[in-house]
């Protein structure tokens, strides 16, 4: 039987206020408190609060060194290891932002009205315009438009120049990251795929083309 965690934040409370109590009466045992008990134990409090405080920083800390594949965001699924162990393509990786560009545009925002994450840029099936409904016939295409609307909101995030990114998504095309569907689409501009979605427990799921077993392909990535 599944049973309910605890909240983090519980547990760290009890731990917070316990250690907080004992180092205010090991400080009165220490010290002899007088008449400003007030302001001494003040000062406490405020050395074991930026102490505690510091701890939880340093902790962190270890967590990102020692689990930095598990701390990924889900808007944020590169590198993967099997990138990183890579010597050829760690190097690519250092020399040139493709994690950043790659992150961007499978990039995801919380949708409050149906109480759910969804790509920002890349189409989902349910979102196919009729037009582009052809692109169903045998792949589920996860696509996006490069046009204006694209690159004014996705530019900022990224803090950079727009011909920039326009080198980058046509490296990666070389590279068959991408895949151009259409070169001149409905607005003069690029129709690029990152991969097709299949269904998994009733929801789209995302097939990259990039894959560990194809992993040769980014090897010829050229910028």
């Amino acid at each position: 039987m599944k049973t309910e965690r605890i909240p983090l934040e519980s547990h760290l409370k009890r731990i917070f206020d316990l250690w907080l109590e004992d180092a205010k009466d090991k400080f009165c045992d220490d010290n002899a408190c007088g008449d400003s008990i007030d302001y001494d134990l003040e000062v406490c409090e405020s050395i074991f609060v930026s102490d505690f405080y510091a701890q939880l920083g340093d902790f962190r800390k270890y967590l990102e060194v020692n689990y930095k594949s598990q701390l990924r965001k889900k808007d944020k699924w590169y590198p993967t290891g099997w990138m990183e162990d890579d010597p050829v393509i760690s190097r690519l990786l250092n020399k040139y932002r493709i994690s950043d560009v790659l992150n961007a545009l499978e990039a995801k925002r919380y949708n409050h009205r149906s109480k759910k994450y969804e790509f920002v840029y890349l189409i989902s099936p349910e979102d196919y315009p009729e037009d582009y409904r052809k692109y169903m016939s045998k792949y589920k295409f996860a696509y996006f438009m490069a046009d204006a609307d694209f690159y004014k909101t996705i530019l900022p995030g990224l803090d950079m120049a727009q011909i920039t990114l326009q080198k980058y998504l046509a490296a990666l095309h070389k590279a068959e990251v991408l895949r151009l569907l259409e070169k001149d689409g409905r607005y003069h501009k690029p129709i690029y795929s990152i991969g097709y979605f299949s269904e998994y427990k009733g929801r789209p799921k995302l097939n990259r083309f990039l894959t560990r077993e194809n992993k040769h392909k980014l090897k010829s990535f050229v910028f």
